[in-house]
């Protein structure tokens, strides 16, 4: 089995699409940072290569009422001290979805009929590195771009679209692909 190694990407959205930017990894302490904008404020996270245990959301730089102006200058910072990631190619990536159930779709009016689509998703490289979650989507999906890290692991960036009566956005999630290592964490 597998850790589900992916950042979070829940919270209202007001039918915007959620884009995630790779920002790079920070040698010292071996964090791979992203960006994930499209939300009620942008969303700085990490996972610690070290510790791939989970994504870690940054909080500190979007509390306080200054918070807006401090964030260029904070973002700036952070970018000086990172290194930018190799990009690799998507071959041999071998992505496999299933439709596990259809749902009705959360948090709509009852006049209004929609139905999501509960979607398993495994990707794995010919490494061994794999990942595997469930989300509620409908729609197009599949990996966009992916990165070789310094420790080999492989991160990729996962698009699915959004629920069509939230504006059928696109939603974009970094997913970490590690070697297997204990039990699997599955669901979002």
């Amino acid at each position: 089995m597998f850790t589900l190694l992916f950042a979070s990407v829940c919270g209202a959205t007001s039918g915007n699409s959620i884009s995630v930017t790779v920002l790079g990894l920070e040698p010292i302490d071996n964090k791979v940072y992203v960006l994930i904008e499209g939300g009620e404020f942008p969303d700085l996270q990490y996972v610690n290569l070290d510790r791939p245990d989970d994504w870690v959301r940054v909080h500190s730089w979007f509390q306080g009422q200054d918070w807006e102006q401090a964030y260029p200058a904070r973002l700036e910072g952070l970018q000086a001290r990172l290194t930018p990631l190799e990009a690799r190619a998507l071959t041999g990536l071998v992505i496999q979805e299933s439709i596990t159930a259809e749902l009705p779709c959360p948090n709509v009016d009852a006049e209004y009929h929609c139905l999501a689509q509960q979607t398993q998703v495994a990707i794995r490289d010919g490494s061994g590195h794999q990942a595997q979650w469930t989300h509620l989507s409908q729609g197009d999906s599949g990996v966009i771009k992916a990165w070789t890290l310094p420790n080999q692991d492989v991160l990729v960036l996962y698009r699915h679209q959004g629920l069509f009566y939230e504006g059928g956005y696109s939603v974009e999630r970094p997913v970490l692909l590690t070697q297997p290592s204990g039990p699997s964490a599955p669901t979002d």
